[in-house]
């Protein structure tokens, strides 16, 4: 067994739930900029920008499993949950809002409990 196996086997379940709500998180947001209704006279690609640059720069972290990638991560869940939570109160719970602003809760929660069970993290005692 490699050292790269031997580490990735290491980390909690909840490491590969938040992977799996991120990139989920990543696919909606760009689904979301061509479907039900692209914006009128907006360039797609400066849409595509603002949406996902912020969260690609923590897929390298978030890949290696590391805690204070996914802290910080948390932070910028905060500025995609706040106008998601508006949306969707305002438009009568839509689908295309609904989805994502799981997402955004499932990662933060996966997040935090990544944090409180990997035995790398000495800043959590589980005791």
């Amino acid at each position: 067994m490699t050292e790269t196996a031997r580490r990735h086997s290491d980390l909690p379940l909840a490491h590969w739930v938040g992977l799996a709500s991120f990139f989920s998180l990543m696919a909606i947001l760009a689904l979301t900029t061509f479907w039900p209704a692209p914006v009128e006279g907006a360039s797609k690609t400066a849409i595509l920008a603002i949406k996902l640059v912020p969260l690609v720069i923590f897929v390298p972290g978030l890949l290696r499993g590391r805690n204070i990638t996914y802290i910080w991560a948390c932070f910028m869940m905060m500025i995609y949950f706040a106008p998601l939570s508006v949306s969707s109160y305002l438009y009568g719970w839509p689908l295309t809002s609904v989805i994502p602003l799981v997402l955004t809760l499932v990662f933060f929660v996966a997040a935090l409990f990544k944090l409180r069970q990997d035995p790398r993290n000495p800043g959590i005692t589980t005791g």
